[in-house]
């Protein structure tokens, strides 16, 4: 079972992509969810995890965007439990509701992560977050301190 640590980190998450996602144009989506749901049934091997995967894709076949959206977003241990084999891990809430063209990853920017951190603050309700991982040199350093190379990201 998850940490209620990465519990509430995938609650936000999946909270700023609802959010993000054009739910009315169905093509911006259905790819992403249906690769995601490929990559979920041969990533995982636990019944519950197998079952949560079986429920997501009933949900995307009807493109039925309103269970999905709620899932995303409720709190409850049925909710939390489908976050973790959620679909959507490879559709960045920074697209704007479009597939990365680099498949699993991609490619992240300055302004995108100051928009990230700005629509994180204001779920979360606090003025500011703390970035991990390879995106925090972005907030440790300007531009022209940096190579090209590290200012562009890949976020998976």
């Amino acid at each position: 079972m998850a940490s209620s640590r990465s519990r509430r980190h995938s609650l936000l998450l999946h909270r700023l992509l609802e959010a993000s996602v054009n739910w009315d144009d169905t093509v911006s989506w259905l790819a992403i969810a249906r690769a995601g749901i490929r990559r979920n049934r041969r990533a995982n091997r636990g019944a519950l995890h197998l079952a949560n995967t079986e429920r997501w894709e009933k949900w995307v076949e009807a493109q039925d965007a309103s269970a999905m959206r709620e899932r995303m977003c409720a709190e409850d241990e049925d909710s939390c439990q489908l976050r973790e084999v959620s679909p959507w891990r490879a559709f960045s809430p920074l697209s704007k509701g479009k597939p990365s063209s680099t498949g699993n990853a991609s490619i992240m920017r300055r302004d995108e992560l100051h928009h990230a951190i700005g629509a994180a603050c204001a779920i979360i309700g606090r003025n500011e977050v703390i970035i991990v991982d390879s995106q925090s040199i972005l907030g440790s350093f300007g531009e022209d301190e940096l190579s090209k190379q590290a200012t562009v990201l890949r976020s998976t």
